[in-house]
């Protein structure tokens, strides 16, 4: 099928079907839709660490869920927040967890 418009008029000339040609011309020349992007794991924790009232472990749950097979652990999202802090965003400091004395 024709590829330019002069090509097009030389197809419709020669005996080709002009709604065919029009259409091609107009399939080809349509813009592709935008690609939608998965989120990656960083941007997820990046959004997670600023609610306080969720541990690391709970983070690393639910990206575990979010993200079948990855090796995010509470570290990781330590690390993450720590980059944000050095970045200059007001990342909550979660307190660990006191060890139970018996």
């Amino acid at each position: 099928m024709p590829k330019k418009f002069e090509d097009a008029v030389s197809a419709v000339l020669a005996g080709a079907d002009p709604d065919q040609v029009a259409e091609t011309i107009l399939a080809e020349t349509k813009p592709a839709e935008p690609e939608v992007k998965a989120p990656k794991i960083g941007e997820v924790i990046a959004q997670l660490v600023m609610d306080a009232t969720m541990s690391y472990d709970q983070i690393v749950t639910l990206i575990h869920d979010q993200f079948k097979p990855c090796n995010t652990s509470a570290r990781s999202v330590a690390s993450v927040a720590a980059r944000l802090r050095r970045d200059g965003v007001d990342v909550p400091h979660r307190r660990k967890a006191k060890a139970v004395t018996e």
